[in-house]
């Protein structure tokens, strides 16, 4: 009966870890599910009629069971932030404001939009950098020069 108890507690945590960052944002939850699963049907009214061994097992099979969400999390914003990083015509306050968003983000697909709008801004900043370029190059010529 303590087991029992212990599946109760185990089956609680894990319905709790679902909603986590661990748990949503997992590249894989199928071991998950399936030991909670498990769990859930030796639990229920017309479970198993398991000895406290069966029961650890599947205690241990639901605890054990691994999730990468916070790693596929920290994997995404660090590739993101080496990307932004890598972008050359970004000034300073532009790339610390996307790598900001990119430190608040919650999920992995809140990650790439925000290396797209880097990206395209850096774009419009070398479209810049070559039109000042160009006109300062004009500065130098006599219509210019020579202008009343």
């Amino acid at each position: 009966d303590g087991k029992m108890g212990d599946l109760k507690k185990a089956i609680e945590a894990a319905d709790a870890k679902k909603s986590t960052t661990a748990y949503t944002q997992a590249s894989d939850t199928k071991d998950f599910d399936d030991a909670l699963t498990a769990a859930n049907t030796l639990n229920s009214d017309n479970g198993d009629n398991e000895d406290a061994e069966a029961v650890q097992a599947k205690i241990d099979a639901l605890t054990n069971a691994k999730l990468d969400g916070e790693d596929q999390l920290a994997n995404a914003k660090n590739d993101a932030i080496d990307k932004i990083n890598a972008l050359t015509n970004l000034n300073k306050a532009q790339k610390q404001a996307a790598i900001e968003a990119v430190n608040n983000a919650t999920t992995v697909a809140e990650i790439q939009p925000i290396v797209d709008t880097a990206t395209a801004l850096d774009g419009k900043m070398g479209d810049l950098k070559k039109a000042i370029e160009a006109a300062d190059a004009k500065k130098s010529t006599t219509a210019y020069t020579q202008a009343s």
